[in-house]
């Protein structure tokens, strides 16, 4: 019913909404009020009217963040949210706004948690593909950021 009266009813105002649900990404540390704010996210990027790419940057960083929560149900249900969106990226790689995206990238990707480095080290290998141009200005700043990920990394 409630995801009804949000995505169907139209009665949520974005703009107040998402700074909410960011600060909920950012603060809770119960699993299951975890799960339920990633599930919004779900829920609302499933909405064709609602364009949550352009709100990535405000809650791109809790996401990563939430990789290295203890609880593997939190990990695995993140690295799925992360997925889709990168893959909603590939599908608009053109109007993406990389400059907003990558000093998050860039900050996770020296995270000492590996799945968070890898993640975000992936990420970087996805932007270099299908932002080409847009991301040359940002060559110095993710070659810093990714290679001591790469160092660290176990081998495959």
């Amino acid at each position: 019913l409630i995801k009804y009266i949000v995505t169907e009813g139209h009665a949520i105002n974005l703009e107040s909404f998402i700074p909410e649900l960011c600060k909920q990404l950012e603060e809770l540390t119960d699993p299951e009020s975890r799960k339920v704010m990633v599930s919004w996210l779900f829920v609302l990027d499933s909405v064709p009217s609602i364009d949550l790419l352009s709100h990535l940057p405000q809650f791109l960083g809790s996401l990563f963040k939430m990789l290295s929560d203890p609880r593997e149900e939190i990990r695995v249900l993140v690295k799925k949210c992360l997925s889709e969106f990168l893959q909603k990226i590939k599908s608009v790689a053109r109007s993406v706004d990389y400059g907003s995206l990558i000093p998050i990238l860039s900050k996770n990707a020296d995270s000492t948690d590996e799945l968070t480095c890898l993640t975000a080290v992936g990420w970087v290998t996805e932007f270099i593909i299908i932002g080409k141009e847009q991301i040359m200005p940002y060559g110095a700043q993710l070659l810093t950021a990714i290679l001591p990920c790469i160092s660290r990394a176990s081998p495959i």
